[in-house]
C-alpha cells in the first residue's frame, strides 16, 4: 500500500525532504509498483507541499483543496487521484511525522467544493435565489466538510440543496 511505503520511506530516511535528487530517487525506489502514485507524491513535492504541511497548523479539507485545485488546473489530473495523492502527503507526513492532526475526509467528498460553488455562483448570477441567503449559503462552505455543507445548505434552502444534489450526479453521469 501507497501509504505504508511512504511512511516508512519517511521514518528510515527523515533528512530525504532537504535533498530534491534524493527524494525523488528514494520515492522511485519505494513506490515503483505505484508509478502513477510516485509521479503524484512527487509532482506534490516539487509544489512545496511538505513545506507547506510543516509551516500550517491545521491539515483539514481548507488547506488540501488548494493542492488538488492546482494539481487538476496546472497538471490535468483527476480530482479523484490529486485529492487521494493530497491526502496520502497530509496522513503520511503531516499526522504519521509531524504528529499534527489530519483533519480532512478521507472519502474526499470536499473536493466537491468546487461543483458546489460553481452551482451557487450560477445561481446567484441568473438571481435565481435571494442574495442574502445565497451569502449565508457561502459562508459555511470553506470550514465545513462536504457533508456538513450540505446539511447547512438544507437547512438554510431546500431547494438550494437539491439543485446541488442534481448538479452533482449530473456531473458524475458525465464523468
Amino acid at each position: 500500500m501507497v501509504e505504508q511505503e511512504f511512511i516508512r520511506l519517511l521514518k528510515e530516511y527523515p533528512d530525504s525532504l532537504e535533498t530534491r535528487k534524493r527524494f525523488i530517487g528514494l520515492v522511485n525506489d519505494f513506490l515503483y509498483m505505484q508509478p502513477l502514485q510516485a509521479n503524484l507524491v512527487l509532482t506534490l513535492y516539487k509544489m512545496g507541499i511538505h513545506k507547506e504541511i510543516e509551516k500550517t497548523s491545521r491539515l483539514d479539507n481548507t488547506f488540501a483543496y488548494r493542492f488538488v485545485k492546482r494539481l487538476t488546473d496546472e497538471h490535468g489530473i483527476s480530482r479523484e487521484n490529486a485529492a487521494r495523492s493530497v491526502f496520502i502527503w497530509c496522513l503520511c507526513y503531516g499526522e504519521k511525522i509531524l504528529e499534527k492532526l489530519c483533519e480532512m475526509d478521507t472519502e474526499h467528498d470536499a473536493f466537491h467544493y468546487e461543483d458546489a460553488l460553481i452551482f451557487l455562483e450560477k445561481l446567484r448570477d441568473d438571481k435565481i435565489f435571494d442574495s442574502e441567503c445565497l451569502d449565508r449559503v457561502f459562508s459555511t462552505i470553506p470550514q465545513s466538510s462536504y457533508n456538513d455543507f450540505l446539511n447547512s445548505v438544507y437547512t438554510e434552502n431546500k431547494l438550494v440543496y437539491y439543485g446541488i444534489i442534481a448538479a452533482k450526479m449530473n456531473s458524475k453521469f458525465k464523468e
